[in-house]
């Protein structure tokens, strides 16, 4: 009899299964990378999944130019009637789609962010940019975090830009724009009853740029990142920006999932500079909106698909290449495999694949050898 032998090799394993589901978490008002350092998100946003269930121009070339660029975290934009086969639109091979790009921006050593781009407002019409989630965005998050819950290089941005006013339904939701919205609080909560422990990014009021009103409406709950939306437009300047989003990173992490100027069709980059170098002085996250060819006023970071940037795109370029983003661990479940002949478990520790092993000579698979 070897019970205690037995049992301390599924404690072993448990705890190995445990240390793979550690990913990014927030720590104070800091997102701590797996290796134990703070981690700055430096990435760029790939729109199309929000008007194309099956994306445009979307290719591991494509991710590849990105990282070439300096970028460390790729943000993806979704629509949830592509999600939801109750809603027009419904794609059913719309989460194999992400799963490739995410499988993609993977081997490439980058994160991913998974952003509600785009909603119905709980009728049964086509999606689009709305004022806030509604109540089928709460399925739409039980299923996507269900999914990627295992994932914790993964993360999720509950709404992309509320542009409602009023602070309470922000945050649990109400009447708004003729419709039900559901509240930060109420998506945070959906996507925690699932178990995922992922980091989840939340944005403001005005388009996600207001974050004013946190501090009296916060959202309960842990590895939470809040988010603004910078644009160049008045009462969103330099000079606004301690008051709408800067006095909130010395209790939590703030970043940027966008920011840019939609307004000069010169593709003055002015803004960019200015918003870039302050998040540079303040280690803050972002990333940049957007890589897709469509014209100074969408706007976009590329020029053709070759990755030429435009104005902007060399302002985010410059900042994205003059950081070291840390690496992730690229191919993990294959340099596992090349560590053993049975993977027991797998993680990613300061960026290099680490494999508990099983001896295969053994039929229980309880001889085990550590590579760590």
């Amino acid at each position: 009899m070897h019970h205690c032998r037995d049992l301390s090799i599924l404690l072993m394993v448990a705890i190995s299964f445990l240390d793979a589901a550690i990913g990014f978490v927030v720590k104070g008002n800091q997102i701590i990378h797996p290796d134990g350092n703070p981690f700055v998100i430096r990435g760029i946003d790939r729109p199309s999944l929000e008007w194309d269930c099956n994306g445009q121009h979307t290719n591991y070339q494509d991710y590849a130019l990105m990282n070439s660029w300096g970028a460390n975290t790729v943000r993806l934009s979704l629509s949830q009637c592509c999600l939801l086969d109750k809603l027009p639109g419904f794609s059913p091979s719309y989460l194999n789609t992400i799963d490739q790009q995410i499988l993609w921006i993977k081997q490439l050593g980058m994160a991913v962010i998974l952003d509600l781009h785009w909603s119905s407002r709980g009728y049964n019409e086509k999606c689009d940019q709305q004022s806030m989630a509604d109540t089928d965005s709460l399925l739409f998050w039980k299923i996507i975090s269900d999914r990627y819950k295992s994932d914790p290089y993964i993360m999720f941005e509950l709404y992309n830009e509320p542009y409602l006013t009023d602070w309470s339904v922000w945050q649990r939701g109400g009447q708004t724009d003729g419709f039900t919205a559901v509240g930060m609080q109420q998506m945070y909560n959906a996507v925690r009853s699932t178990g995922a422990s992922n980091i989840i990014i939340i944005g403001g009021i005005s388009y996600a740029y207001d974050l004013s009103g946190v501090s009296t409406w916060p959202i309960k709950g842990s590895n939470i990142v809040y988010n603004t939306h910078p644009y160049n437009y008045y009462g969103k300047q330099p000079s606004d920006w301690h008051s709408a989003f800067g006095y909130l990173m010395a209790k939590y992490p703030v970043m940027a999932t966008e920011f840019g100027d939609t307004t000069d069709n010169n593709c003055d980059a002015n803004y960019y500079d200015a918003f870039l170098s302050f998040a540079e002085q303040k280690n803050m996250s972002w990333t940049g909106w957007a890589w897709w060819v469509g014209g100074c006023r969408f706007p976009s970071l590329i020029s053709d698909w070759s990755g030429t940037p435009t104005p902007a795109g060399e302002i985010v370029k410059h900042y994205l290449s003059s950081t070291v983003p840390r690496p992730l661990c690229v191919n993990l479940e294959e340099e596992c495999e090349a560590q053993c002949d049975v993977v027991i478990s797998c993680r990613c520790d300061a960026g290099q694949a680490s494999a508990v092993c099983a001896d295969e000579s053994t039929s229980s698979g309880s001889s085990l050898r550590s590579l760590w």
